[in-house]
């Protein structure tokens, strides 16, 4: 049999599953060892069924005297996953090897190729070395926007001879983690689980699309899609398009803004692809929700729609008892389920605070133990200006909120004591429990208490409405806790005292975000002691 179909192969090449060769001519049925189960190997697969007839004489009677003849029946199938059959044929004859020859002469009337070739002509379930196109049709990217969350990808299929048809089966996934995915314009399509499984129509093609559900970052979005080859060979492609998003960007002319004074806030929505192109996004309608307005004034309040350049404008007048005005924009659009926000805040002022002391001592035969030349500096980060709140009634005129601040010593020399005895007798101070100063300490910037605030507030239960005043008082205090640096000579010693500063500086020059400089002479705790602290409020940019 093998060897017929070989002869009328031509270029296909054939693969038999089984090779067998039985020696006697045997009537009974095969045993069960001599069935094949085994799946198919290649692109097609032959079936071959033989059987014994048994023959009877001219009155129906069975005549063993006769020779039986062998009946048998073939069929090419395809092995692909749609199953069809190719050709079916069958025969019956005395003579085996006549029976098997002109069986598979009947089965294949010329060339096995030109049998599958017009096969594969007219069918497309697999495609012989198949090629798949994917093209995301225009406009070529999704957007969170209503109308721009859905595109079409055009998936075209061919053969190795540039035919295609109906019927090929393309494999997708159902979603991604942004998206969902479905085919279009097919009649034949088969829900998987986690996949799609379709069939192209007449012209070899189906159109997929879509939609994106979420997320709020721009990027390059993609699906992979399989297509069915000849053997169950897949062939996959990938298709990538431009998945932009929406940005929304509040923006305060001015963060700081002094009680009384007006500013103007830019609310902008934009679309932005992956490289960062921005397109303004017109007449949509933000939601607003504000925090910290106190008795200042926000025009509108609730909702700003955008207009042709996609910005809407809002009118803040600062109130005397606002604190951090925070205001929230937001927008979720039509059928989508992630919202889009932005923010910004409406500081009383936000600084760096630097304070930094220099002094100098001479040397006194006193038997002191001093300090000759001491360079100190130290920093706060984030220290910010708050106007007074009616909700905190213990600071009406207002507070600062200050970070721990960082100390280092820049320069620290102790100063010759005198010890008794010889009144020319100089010591060199030495430190005690280490050999130098500590490499860094806390410190703390806090407000004083407004003694007067403090007792209207006692009298009559409420703070004082009147406006900010000029100036406030500050205190500055070092905290080296258990890293105090100790010194002293042979006759005694102890820790290097906490320094301490009060000083005013210009309040509302401060509630304004303007830099203040504030210097005052060092009182240290002799009177020799002749240096100078400097306080800088640098506002934040």
């Amino acid at each position: 049999m093998i060897r017929e179909l070989q002869l009328r192969a031509g270029d296909v090449e054939i693969v038999p599953l089984e090779h067998a060769v039985f020696i006697d001519d045997r009537p009974e049925t095969p045993q069960k060892e001599n069935l094949f189960n085994e799946s198919p190997r290649g692109e097609y697969h032959l079936d071959f069924v033989l059987g014994l007839a048994t023959t009877r004489n001219s009155n129906l009677a069975r005549d063993p005297s006769l020779r039986p003849s062998y009946w048998s029946t073939v069929s090419i199938g395809d092995a692909d996953i749609e199953g069809r059959v190719l050709e079916v044929a069958s025969f019956e004859y005395p003579d085996l090897s006549a029976s098997v020859s002109r069986l598979i002469q009947k089965l294949v009337p010329g060339n096995l190729r030109n049998t599958i070739d017009q096969y594969e002509a007219a069918h497309f379930f697999s495609l012989r070395d198949a090629r798949l196109t994917l093209d995301a049709l225009p406009p070529g990217f999704v957007s969170p926007e209503p109308g721009e969350q859905k595109i079409r990808i055009n998936a075209a299929t061919q053969d190795c001879r540039n035919r295609s048809g109906e019927g090929t089966n393309l494999w997708f996934s159902k979603r991604t983690s942004r998206g969902v995915v479905e085919p279009r314009g097919t009649p034949n399509q088969w829900d998987l689980g986690e996949k799609w499984r379709a069939h192209t129509i007449g012209n070899g093609a189906i159109e997929i699309e879509y939609q994106l559900k979420r997320g709020d970052e721009a990027t390059r979005e993609s699906i992979d899609v399989e297509v069915a080859g000849r053997g169950q060979k897949r062939v996959s492609q990938t298709v990538r398009f431009s998945a932009k998003t929406l940005r929304i960007e509040v923006a305060p002319e001015r963060q700081r803004v002094a009680p009384g004074e007006t500013t103007r806030i830019f609310v902008r929505l934009f679309k932005v692809d992956e490289k960062g192109q921005k397109e303004p996004v017109q007449n949509r309608t933000l939601t607003l929700k504000v925090t910290g307005l106190v008795n200042g004034g926000l025009r509108p309040r609730d909702k700003i729609t955008t207009d042709r350049n996609g910005v809407g404008i809002l009118a803040y007048v600062a109130g005397d008892r606002d604190r951090k005005v925070h205001i929230e924009a937001s927008y979720t659009p039509q059928g989508y389920e992630t919202t889009f926000k932005g923010e910004a805040d409406l500081t009383p002022g936000i600084y760096t605070v630097t304070v930094d002391l220099e002094f100098k001592s001479p040397y006194v035969p006193d038997g002191r133990v001093a300090i000759a030349d001491l360079q100190m500096h130290v920093v706060f980060d984030e220290v910010r200006i708050e106007t007074g709140s009616q909700n905190d009634p213990w600071s009406p005129s207002g507070s600062i909120d200050a970070s721990e601040g960082r100390g280092t010593f820049r320069r620290f020399v102790l100063q010759d004591s005198w010890t008794w005895g010889d009144p020319n007798n100089r010591e060199r101070s030495k430190f005690v429990k280490a050999k130098e100063p500590p490499a860094s300490f806390a410190a703390t910037l806090t407000m004083a208490e407004d003694i007067e605030a403090t007792e209207q507030i006692v009298r009559t239960g409420r703070p004082d409405t009147m406006r900010p005043p000029d100036k406030a008082l500050f205190v500055f205090a070092t905290d080296m806790g258990r890293s105090a640096p100790w010194y002293g000579n042979s006759e005694g010693g102890g820790p290097l005292s906490e320094f301490r500063l009060e000083f005013e500086a210009p309040w509302k020059d401060l509630l304004a975000g303007k830099p203040v400089t504030v210097k005052l002479p060092y009182k240290g705790e002799w009177s020799e002691d002749k240096g100078m602290w400097t306080v800088n409020f640098i506002p934040a940019p």
